[in-house]
C-alpha cells in the first residue's frame, strides 16, 4: 500500500524514543492497515537500524491509540514483516524506535517501510 525508503533521524544528545508518521491514503479518510513491513541493514553495517519499536495509529476520529503492536527487528536484511493483532482503521501510522542495533547511539534508521 504505502512505501517509505530511507528515513533517518535528527542526532539527540540523549536518544529517548524517535517517530515517523505515515499518512495512509491522500484523501485524508481510513484505511484498513493490518501490518507494517521494515527493512533494515544489519550490522556492521546498520549501528543506527531501529531494534525495538512500537506501532501506533490515529483513526478517523483524529485520536492517537498508542502501542497497538510493539516488536524488535531481526539483524537480517531482508523486509521483515510485523503484523498487527487485529487490523485497525488508520488516517495515519506512527512508527516509534526506542532503541537501535548498537548501544549508544544518538539517532536511528529505517532503510524501508511499507503498510499492507
Amino acid at each position: 500500500m504505502f512505501r517509505s525508503r530511507r528515513w533517518i533521524s535528527t542526532p539527540k544528545t540523549q536518544f529517548e524514543h524517535e517517530w515517523v508518521d505515515l499518512a495512509t491514503s491522500t484523501d485524508g479518510l481510513p484505511r484498513r492497515i493490518v501490518g507494517v513491513k521494515m527493512k533494515i541493514p544489519p550490522l556492521p553495517y546498520g549501528p543506527l537500524s531501529a531494534k525495538t519499536f512500537d506501532v501506533c495509529y490515529t483513526g478517523a476520529d483524529g485520536k492517537m491509540c498508542y502501542g497497538v503492536l510493539r516488536a524488535e527487528t531481526l539483524d537480517r536484511a531482508e523486509l521483515q514483516e510485523f503484523a498487527l493483532p487485529s487490523g485497525v482503521d488508520a488516517t495515519m501510522i506512527r512508527i516509534r524506535v526506542f532503541s537501535m542495533a548498537a548501544p549508544r547511539q544518538t539517532s536511528c534508521g529505517i532503510f524501508q517501510l511499507a503498510l499492507f
